[in-house]
């Protein structure tokens, strides 16, 4: 097992050299609107639950020259338990978590004293389609139901518009900019009709409103005052990465146009390469922020 200094510099570097492609591995690398409807947001195959952070950043990253017709993940044992045989000389993507283990507290006069920090772990996992999958001596498909065929049309977002909504934020719509004015505490946006499609304007919508997270009130980060400078940069890093989360929860393609910033990011995740696992815990603490919003409102509705 790597210690945290070589996972943090593992990931980084495996980012940065998407980033000097001009690929953003936090947008979704598939089209939820073209063909193929199969659960694509990066998941365990077990529990079904999603993974979050940094880790759907570094699943993403693994499977974007792959092409996996699924976002199913599980460890070796997993697959195993379930009847797949991980094919000999596929290669293991490596997620992270955060333990917390006991140490000594030497600030402490009392020599017993401890304390407890948090030590970057990882383990591995592979992909479903990474495996064969035999059961009674037959093959089987463990995608079969998933998803569907899709067409070419744009669809309606009901549910992306309701989380909107349900956050209360106030959202103007006119001109050209799209932008989050901390002052007035308020979203500026485009018409909708001024975007090529609905997808682009709840994407960059939701890029908008993890700006809005930034404030005292909610998510409290500070945020950068001018293109270029470095907290500006990280910020919209952060910006990025939660519209990506929360698109992927909507199953939106995100694409949003800020690759503009991709030089200032390459010397952020260079200079630190604690960076891209920072603003990957803050644009999840944002989109959680915004998506519980909308869970809320439904529990009202429901009671």
């Amino acid at each position: 097992m790597a210690n945290s200094k070589e996972l943090y510099a593992s990931v980084t570097a495996s980012v940065i050299a998407q980033l000097e492609k001009g690929v953003l591995p936090w947008v979704r690398p598939w089209s939820a609107s073209k063909g193929g409807r199969a659960r694509m947001q990066p998941h365990n195959f077990v529990s079904n639950r999603d993974y979050h952070g940094v880790n759907v950043i570094i699943l993403s990253v693994g499977a974007m020259d792959k092409e996996y017709p699924t976002g199913a993940w599980a460890t070796y044992k997993q697959i195993s338990e379930r009847g797949g045989q991980v094919r000999k000389g596929e290669k293991a993507a490596h997620i992270v978590y955060f333990d917390r283990i006991e140490v000594k507290d030497r600030t402490s006069t009392d020599p017993d004293a401890t304390k407890k920090i948090p030590l970057l772990r990882s383990f591995a996992v592979f992909n479903a389609a990474q495996a064969d999958w035999i059961k009674d001596g037959v093959a089987f498909d463990p995608f079969k139901g998933q998803g569907e065929e899709g067409d070419d049309t744009t669809p309606e977002l009901p549910d992306a518009a309701e989380t909107i909504r349900a956050t209360g934020a106030r959202i103007t719509h006119g001109g050209d900019r799209a932008f989050y004015a901390p002052g007035p505490d308020r979203i500026q946006m485009p018409p909708r009709k001024a975007f090529e499609d609905v997808t682009r304007y709840y994407a960059t919508a939701f890029h908008e409103l993890t700006h809005w997270t930034a404030h005292a009130s909610r998510c409290d980060r500070k945020l950068g005052e001018r293109f270029g400078n470095p907290a500006y940069a990280f910020e919209e890093l952060v910006a990025e990465m939660g519209a990506a989360f929360i698109c992927a929860d909507h199953a939106i393609d995100a694409q949003t146009e800020h690759a503009s910033y991709i030089a200032h990011w390459l010397k952020a995740l260079r200079d630190d390469d604690q960076a891209l696992f920072k603003a990957a815990g803050l644009a999840q603490k944002a989109a959680t922020f915004i998506m519980a919003a909308s869970d809320t409102a439904e529990e009202a509705e429901a009671a």
